[in-house]
């Protein structure tokens, strides 16, 4: 080994002094350098499950979410139906009021005007009677004052005949 320029005993103390220093480094470079890198890939491991869980938690928020916008959207039409049949309702009943108030009117309007009909026929007879009173008593003269029974028999033709001619 000489001849190669190499020393044994050299060699063997340069081999025990890597040995030592790869023991060194293993122990005390090497080990925790090896701790820490699997702490980190732990601490990593556990990110990306945390992220997965977020994610499903996510997932699972958005689809509640959705769930309760349908439901509120089902909510609003519902609404919405009810309270078009409501106004529904209360058109009709105002309409059906209206129509009520419109009968009535008209009821008593041709009641009004039936009443007012009557009392200007009852108001013309005695207006007829008079002028065929007065009528008479101008060409009859003093006989329709001194004789009641024939002044009422002639008020009463004088009636009739008016009604014969109104009717």
């Amino acid at each position: 080994m000489e001849q190669l320029g190499l020393d044994p005993l050299l060699l063997l103390w340069q081999g025990a002094a890597f040995g030592l220093l790869v023991f060194l480094l293993y122990r005390f470079a090497y080990k925790p350098v090896l701790g820490m890198l699997d702490q980190r890939a732990e601490r990593i491991r556990e990110s990306i499950a945390q992220a997965e869980q977020i994610k499903q938690e996510l997932a699972a928020a958005q689809q509640r979410a959705e769930a309760e916008m349908q439901r509120a959207r089902v909510e609003a039409q519902e609404l919405l139906r009810n309270a078009q049949a409501a106004s529904e309702r209360t058109i009709a009943n105002a309409t059906a009021e209206a129509q009520r108030q419109r009968e009535k009117l008209l009821e008593d309007a041709r009641a009004q005007i039936t009443t007012e009909t009557e009392r200007a026929k009852v108001e013309l007879r005695r207006e007829v009677g008079r002028l065929a009173i007065m009528a008479a008593t101008r060409v009859i003269g003093q006989e329709l004052q001194t004789n009641p029974a024939l002044h009422e028999r002639l008020v009463d033709e004088a009636l009739s005949q008016a009604d014969a001619r109104t009717n």
